[in-house]
């Protein structure tokens, strides 16, 4: 059976995953063709309109980029127009609620996927399989999309250009851009300017106007995306790629991190462990007077007892022990004695309730100061 031929409908800024396309098409014998030439002008249009009349299947790599392409629309158009089959292959991750494609046969494509290169590879084999079918009479070909860009090529394709003509040629394309929504009539429209600066006859200050403009709408730099993966020969493609396996499945072996591939002795016999942290000992304040300095709580209790004795006997000394008793138990709340602050509150409210207790004592007894004097004459 003949290889059919493929035309790929596409919109510039998504060149690079159609050209891997096409190349992995023509790996296995499958003649695809994609525009690489200057959008513009009736020669080129009448170009991309003779190849899809010759060919068996026309490939719409649909994309926002593409959604918008005049050119891409008329591509497609025409083929349908024609009679000619049309595959859609979705290329970016575009919303198709908001395409008129969302009712069509679409299928995905990843340049670094094996399995959807096939199911593009089998469905323009099974396409390019069909009987054509003739249109009689044929349709009217689609006007060029941007047929305006034509007379800048014809003007830019003179052999001299004037101050004026050069001026008025920079502006006219400035205005195009401005108005223009194509991306791909948009970039024929950045390599017009990117010609004109390169003129030898180009006059000083119309090369620095587009050295300034080109550098004001160039959009900003993208990062370097990740290297594409080469184009899949013909025996890798056909290769059927093994079936993907339950993540529930009890057999798969776990997945080992590339930085464990070459495990070490420690981790050969099992996982390693945690490494325990030891508990903090408290140390009590002050001075430390060896291992055996900290108390326990046997030490704290007799310390708190002998504050609640003389505390007591302070009942009996007006208070005056009580006062020996506060500072007994203002060592044990040092040392973390948990009976040291009652047995200190009530020592300090012996020994005040005491001073208290002999201030009004003194207070209260009689001077003898008077007796013994002498009130009178004596005899």
């Amino acid at each position: 059976m003949k290889n059919p031929r493929v035309f790929i409908s596409y919109s510039s800024p998504d060149r690079p995953p159609v050209e891997i396309m096409a190349k992995s098409l023509r790996n296995v014998d499958v003649d695809a063709w994609i525009d690489r030439e200057l959008h513009g002008g009736g020669t080129w249009w009448a170009q991309i309109l003779d190849q899809i009349e010759q060919t068996d299947v026309l490939v719409y790599a649909l994309s926002e980029h593409a959604r918008r392409s005049k050119a891409c629309q008329a591509e497609r158009a025409y083929a349908r127009a024609l009679r000619k089959p049309v595959l859609i292959v979705r290329i970016d991750d575009i919303d198709l609620a908001r395409t008129q494609e969302s009712f069509e046969q679409i299928f995905d494509y990843d340049p670094q996927s094996v399995d959807s290169f096939i199911t593009l590879l089998n469905e323009v084999k099974r396409l390019g399989a069909m009987p054509p079918v003739s249109v009689d009479p044929k349709p009217e070909r689609p006007p060029v999309p941007g047929a305006y860009i034509h007379d800048f090529v014809v003007q830019l394709d003179a052999d001299e250009l004037t101050w004026t003509q050069q001026s008025r040629l920079l502006e006219d394309i400035k205005l195009s851009l401005k108005k223009e929504e194509d991306p791909r009539t948009r970039d024929d429209l950045m390599v017009l300017l990117q010609r004109l600066s390169r003129r030898p006859d180009v006059v000083k200050d119309v090369d620095a106007a587009i050295v300034a403009y080109l550098a004001q709408v160039a959009p900003p730099a993208s990062p370097v995306p990740p290297a594409s993966p080469s184009p899949l020969p013909a025996t890798q493609v056909m290769r059927p790629t093994p079936p993907r396996r339950s993540a529930s499945a009890s057999s798969m072996p776990p997945r080992v991190p590339p930085e464990s591939a070459t495990p070490s002795a420690s981790q050969a016999v099992g996982p390693r462990p945690r490494a325990e942290v030891p508990a903090p000992r408290a140390t009590p304040p002050g001075p430390s007077t060896g291992p055996t300095s900290a108390p326990g709580p046997r030490t704290g209790n007799v310390l708190s007892t002998v504050a609640f004795v003389l505390a007591g006997l302070g009942l009996f000394t007006f208070g005056l022990v009580a006062w020996a008793g506060a500072v007994v138990a203002g060592i044990g709340l040092s040392r973390k004695d948990p009976h040291a602050t009652a047995a200190l509150w009530t020592s300090l409210a012996v020994a005040v309730a005491g001073l208290v207790l002999l201030v009004v004592l003194v207070a209260a007894t009689p001077s003898d100061s008077g007796f013994g004097t002498d009130t009178g004459p004596g005899f």
